[in-house]
This record gives structure tokens, sequence and C-alpha cells, in this order.
């Protein structure tokens, strides 16, 4: 009866580690779809506030870095 208990035990410290994960899991999925949400958001603020060549390639560059190749002599 001893080992059952055991096992028991086992399994419901095991059972409770399965539920903490499944809740952390579920609070950083939603923290990862508040990120895309607000990345979308500064994207599309960017995209709109400035007509710089940088909408052409498809990719968001912060206005003081739009001309950091010229800074370190890059093209």
């Amino acid at each position: 009866m001893r080992k059952e208990t055991a096992l028991t035990a086992l399994l419901l410290v095991l059972l409770a580690a399965s539920v903490l994960q499944a809740v952390q899991l579920s609070a950083m999925n939603s923290d990862v779809q508040k990120a895309e949400l607000s990345k979308a958001a500064y994207a599309s603020q960017q995209q709109s506030g400035s007509g710089s060549s940088s909408e052409s390639s498809g990719s968001v560059v912060p206005k003081n870095l739009q001309n950091l190749p010229s800074m370190v002599g890059g093209c």
C-alpha cells in the first residue's frame, strides 16, 4: 500500500507541474500576441509617417538608423 501512495503522490506532483507549465505557456502566448500587435501598429505608424525607401523593401527602420550606412562609410 505504501508503494501505491508514493506513486500517487508522484503523479499528483507531475500533474501539478504540467498544469503550471500550461498556465505559463498560455501567459507567454498572450504576451507574444500583444508584442506582435504592437509591432504591427508601430510598423504601420512608421510607414504612414514617412515616405522613405525602406517601405519598398518591406522592412521598417527607425528614423535615427535610416542614414546609418552613410555614417559608418557603407553604401
